[in-house]
């Protein structure tokens, strides 16, 4: 039975007392998670996978560590974002993937939020965030052979992924027989269901996830950017909540491009200081630098002497005489 709160005031108190409240009528209440995913995680943090796995000790110490972020956070369950094949070395290759991308399910929608804008931080060490859904993951169920959900939460008729009958697939009588070979979601033959690459079925499905991703990957730089709008960027005070002992994993930064010369009006650009000119040294052959330029200072004022005398004789012929009689 599923139920409405008028608020979600009212929702977050019925989930804190659900324990008492499904006691009294003899059922289990379901809490709904918000899953996060936190990126570039070492797979060297040791998560546990399977219905008996205790992955308590790991969630306090990230609690603890994020609570320096945000105050009330909790989180619920992790779990590696494809289970145990995330530590697991890829298709054609021998060794291990050394990071790997981690769910942190919290309970509320507003840590869900605060978690995207602040990150999560795992072993001292801030990590980035961002929304996740559940209905992103290429899950396909064993039972019906259909995709979005698995075969502990399916309901429908079995399914052969070989001829797409009304039977398991391990039991199908015609397997090796590849004339009657078909896809039960898309109904076509030629290729079983897990060849994803011959499915025209798969590759709509794919392209919907893709488009949701970029949405909800649109949904975080929101968020992100509401952070950044409410504190101020330019701020000399580091936020007191900021533990000094933390490494934030921050993305790389280009470098900036050195000035370009201003132009000028005529449309040129200006040259820059650029490098000093090359100067020559004195021979050593040749007479000291003193006398050189004691001899290049003597020519200089001959030369001057010349140019001087030149004008008061050119001074002199244009000169008018003056009349005797003018004179008072």
């Amino acid at each position: 039975m599923r139920i409405t709160m008028a608020s979600a005031q009212q929702k977050e108190t019925a989930l804190k007392n659900g324990d008492s409240i499904g006691q009294a009528l003899g059922a289990k209440v379901l809490r709904q998670d918000y899953p996060v995913e936190v990126q570039a995680v070492p797979i060297s943090v040791p998560i546990e996978h399977g219905k008996a796995s205790n992955n308590t000790k790991v969630i306090q110490e990230m609690v603890e560590g994020t609570r320096r972020l945000i105050p009330n956070f909790t989180v619920t369950r992790i779990a590696w974002i494809h289970g145990e094949e995330s530590v697991k070395p890829k298709k054609g290759e021998t060794r291990a993937p050394r990071h790997a991308s981690l769910l942190v399910h919290v309970p509320t929608a507003e840590l869900q939020k605060k978690a995207v804008q602040h990150g999560i931080i795992i072993e001292g060490v801030i990590y980035p965030t961002r929304l996740y859904d559940n209905a992103l993951q290429r899950t396909r169920c064993f039972r019906c052979n259909r995709w979005g959900h698995t075969q502990a939460s399916c309901h429908a008729n079995e399914t052969c992924g070989h001829c797409a009958g009304q039977h398991g697939t391990r039991e199908c009588p015609q397997k090796d027989n590849p004339s009657v070979v078909r896809c039960c979601n898309c109904g076509k033959g030629g290729h079983r269901v897990w060849q994803t690459s011959k499915c025209p079925d798969y590759k709509r499905r794919l392209a919907q996830l893709e488009e949701r991703r970029r949405t909800m990957e649109g949904i975080s730089l929101s968020w992100r950017a509401e952070r950044d709008y409410q504190v101020p960027l330019h701020s000399h005070k580091a936020p007191s909540a900021m533990p000094s002992s933390t490494n934030e994993v921050i993305s790389g930064r280009k470098r900036e491009r050195p000035r370009q010369p201003e132009a000028s009006e005529d449309g040129s650009r200006r040259q820059g200081l650029g490098r000093p000119p090359k100067v020559t040294p004195p021979d050593p052959r040749q007479p000291s630098l003193e006398s050189y330029t004691r001899r290049a200072a003597e020519s200089q004022c001959t030369d001057v002497a010349l140019a001087t005398q030149w004008s008061q004789e050119q001074h002199m012929e244009t000169e008018p005489t003056q009349d005797p009689s003018l004179e008072w």
